[in-house]
């Protein structure tokens, strides 16, 4: 596939089957783009998001992956309208910090209203900007 404005996307379902399904489809895309901080970066982030949408959005979701010489953005869109609402979980707390991770992993992200629910979406650059070293 060439790198350049390359997209692909897949729609899944809201089980959480659908995280490592996700994971493997956004691997898949990224064949042979950045070095593998970047691709285990954007791995981490998928994971993030796309477990958010399965426990918070619970409705089917697509995810996107599109490809430039030096970016790679994962959308995520759903059909819940509730906007993700990041939040400081106590320390010992089993969730609640994924878009925690996810600001401090990304080089930039964000989530933006969609016609019939929300998007949230994410970059990392092959070179690891936005990848903590």
């Amino acid at each position: 596939m060439s790198v350049n404005g390359a997209t692909r996307s897949r729609g899944f379902e809201p089980e959480l089957v659908s995280v490592p399904e996700a994971r493997r489809f956004v691997m898949d895309a990224l064949d042979g783009w950045g070095d593998d901080d970047a691709r285990d970066a954007v791995m981490l982030l998928v994971s993030e998001v796309v477990t958010n949408a399965v426990q918070h959005g619970r409705t089917d979701f697509e995810v996107a992956v599109r490809m430039q010489p030096h970016e790679v953005t994962v959308e995520v869109a759903d059909h819940n309208p509730r906007m993700p609402q990041p939040c400081l979980a106590p320390p010992d707390a089993p969730s609640g910090k994924g878009l925690l991770v996810v600001d401090a992993t990304a080089a930039s992200w964000g989530s933006e209203r969609h016609h019939d629910g929300k998007v949230v979406w994410f970059s990392v650059t092959p070179d690891g900007n936005g990848v903590p070293g």
